[in-house]
């Protein structure tokens, strides 16, 4: 058994990560969210005159402290098993601002 139950807290986290990321599916920059457990992808429109709108958005985010993969347009964030939910929540907020700052 692990000591720390970094299952438990894995299932934990995918569960605050939903709620948290719950918001952005209504979001007008936003296309959808498609999440598996704390494995999420986060799909943006396109912005005109921005060739990789997910890439602008993982800059900003880089620049924040907080490093994700972009794909095209989606932003894929995969965070570690082993954080807590102060560290998970500054991931998502993080997110969220460079997603307003990127499509407005």
């Amino acid at each position: 058994m692990d000591a720390n139950d970094t299952v438990g807290n894995a299932a934990h986290l995918g569960d605050v990560l939903g709620q948290r990321l719950a918001p952005l599916e209504s979001h007008q920059g936003v296309v959808e969210v498609r999440r598996l457990g704390t494995m999420t992808g986060i799909e943006v429109s396109p912005v005109d005159g921005l060739e990789r709108t997910g890439f602008e958005i993982c800059q900003i985010m880089k620049n924040n402290g907080v490093l994700t993969r972009p794909l095209g347009d989606v932003v894929v964030l995969m965070p570690p098993l082993a954080m807590n939910d102060t560290d998970l929540n500054t991931v998502v907020d993080v997110c969220i601002s460079a997603i307003d700052q990127v499509t407005g």
